[in-house]
């Protein structure tokens, strides 16, 4: 060794031998180095921060089929697949970025001749002598699928497990036992995609405190009992509250899986809805209508009004649905727009309004003016209605209605009253002026005016003035013959008087036979006959 003391002509050849023996050391332990990594059966190679190939051993350059200086200094995606390359390509930023190890207990690799094996793969950082990473050691060992069926099936299982978690859009990472963030994935589906480098080799702890605990206590359950849980929890993330459902679950001795979902859109959606529903229920309890929301049979809502017309309490009414306050008579037709809402294929009813009576719980009849509309809830048929109590108003139709009848009636008897007058004109004289029209109704009223008449004012001589009659008719006519008879049957003659030319020329052309009835062109000459025949019969009577 050279020292300070060293003087002379002889210290520069002393220095040269020095550093000639330092060398060949060094070439002897790099020697030894590259001599030990060829030796071993896994893939061995260096790279550097750019990720391009510095030294690999020759089981490596074999299994590429590739000589070292034809890959050294080249970039994997050179001589591997892109899809390898790419993902080992990402899991070297990982360790540049880190500095910690990644390591990956199976992963596929394809040979150069197009067979693809299954390697443990790790990673881990090349230091300089100050510790900053300056590249990545990779090996790969060849996992034996020969050795036994039961390792053959944990590989393709493993691997099996490995493609779905990578095909999934949620985040998922895997934490060991005390905690440490052992392998990390964003997930394509997740709105704040973080890096891994933020994860892998740190505690929960230490990353996320605010949301360790119950963490932990997941890691714990989890490992404990073996069964699935499911957690929910809120973050503040990128200037917003983020909503999250965590699924938790064992997937080793000592580490568990969490698959991590946003939830967000889902929490807004729930809240909007609870919204809508309760504004909905504060709507329907101030409402004036009774309100019910039906779905699959059942009453799943009715408000306070429903119940007080019914008379019953709410969750009454809910319990024993619509049913048993619709008369029975009524059923049919609620339970027939019920059916058709669960009936498949034809799109449901599209809707139901009808008046309905129902019955009180006091067992009092009400008169229900129900609307229903067909709807969805939950992707389910249902149906919202809106109930009006009608009683009173029905009640004040009917009474209206049975007024309206009274006045109709005693209307009509005025007027048959009015339209058939009875005015004596003597003591055996009776006039019976006839206006407008006459048909079978008013016959018969006529028939029994001119009776009672002849019966009550002892008539001996009954004129039916027609002047007034708007048409004579074959019916007409008729009416005037049967009541003719009826009057000589009582011992009255009858007189027929206001006979126009044109109601002479129409009974002729009907051939209506008037035979034994008398008739006359004026009341007045009715009148006349009438009397005069009055004034015949008197002395006839005095005669001895």
């Amino acid at each position: 060794m050279i020292t300070p003391h060293d003087t002379g002509s002889d210290a520069p050849s002393r220095q040269i031998v020095e550093l000639e023996r330092r060398a060949a050391a060094l070439e002897w332990k790099a020697s030894m180095i590259e001599r030990a990594i060829n030796a071993l059966p896994d893939l061995i190679v260096v790279k550097d921060p750019h990720l391009r190939v510095l030294h690999a051993n020759q089981a490596f350059c074999a299994f590429h089929g590739k000589r070292l200086d034809e890959i050294v200094g080249a970039p994997e995606s050179s001589f591997r697949s892109a899809g390898e390359a790419e993902a080992a390509a990402a899991q070297d930023r990982q360790v540049l970025s880190t500095g910690i190890y990644v390591d990956v207990p199976y992963a596929v690799q394809t040979r150069h001749d197009g067979v693809a094996l299954t390697f443990h793969v790790q990673r881990c950082p090349l230091r300089d002598a100050e510790g900053n990473v300056e590249g990545v050691v990779v090996s790969a060992r060849g996992v034996r699928e020969e050795g036994g069926a039961a390792s053959a099936v944990a590989v393709r299982a493993e691997r099996h497990n490995r493609a779905m978690l990578s095909v999934i859009p949620d985040m998922y990472f895997r934490l060991s036992r005390d905690g440490t963030y052992v392998e990390f994935s964003a997930g394509r589906g997740m709105d704040t995609a973080l890096p891994p480098s933020l994860f892998l080799g740190k505690r929960v702890q230490d990353v996320t405190p605010d949301i360790a605990p119950w963490v932990m206590e997941c890691v714990e359950e989890a490992l404990r009992t073996g069964e699935v849980l499911s957690r929910e929890y809120q973050m503040f993330v990128q200037g917003r509250f983020v909503d999250y459902e965590a699924r938790v679950m064992a997937s080793g001795p000592d580490d568990v899986l969490f698959i991590v979902r946003d939830i967000s859109r889902q929490k807004q959606t729930e809240m909007q809805l609870r919204d809508a529903d309760a504004r909905f229920r504060a709507f329907a309890g101030q409402s004036l209508f009774g309100v019910f929301v039906a779905r699959e049979g059942r009453l799943f809502y009715a408000n306070q009004k429903l119940a007080d017309i019914v008379g019953c309490a709410g969750a009454e009414i809910e319990a024993e649905g619509l049913m048993p306050w619709i008369a029975e008579a009524d059923r049919a037709a609620l339970k027939r727009f019920f059916d058709d809402l669960d009936r498949p294929g034809d799109g449901g009813s599209g809707g139901l309004q009808r008046t309905f009576t129902g019955r009180r719980r006091d067992g009092t009849t009400v008169y229900l003016d129900t609307c229903c509309a067909a709807v969805s809830m939950d992707g389910k048929p249902a149906a919202i209605g809106v109930v009006l109590d009608v009683t009173e108003s029905r009640l004040a139709a009917e009474a209206q209605r049975r007024l309206h009848d009274e006045v109709l009636r005693m209307q009509e008897a005025l007027v048959a009253e009015l339209s058939t007058p009875l005015i004596p004109i003597s003591d055996t004289v009776v006039v019976m002026p006839l206006i407008g029209s006459i048909d079978e109704r008013r016959a018969q009223q006529l028939m029994t005016k001119l009776l009672d008449g002849v019966s009550s004012h002892r008539a001996q001589v009954i004129i039916l003035d027609v002047t007034g009659v708007s048409s004579i008719t074959t019916q007409t006519a008729g009416a005037l013959m049967r009541c003719a008879q009826a009057a000589r049957l009582l011992g009255a003659n009858v007189l027929l008087t206001g006979m126009r030319p044109d109601v002479a020329q129409t009974l002729v052309t009907m051939g209506v036979d008037m035979t034994g009835l008398v008739t006359l062109g004026t009341l007045k000459a009715g009148i006349a006959h009438a009397l005069g025949r009055r004034a015949a019969a008197a002395p006839a009577a005095r005669r001895p």
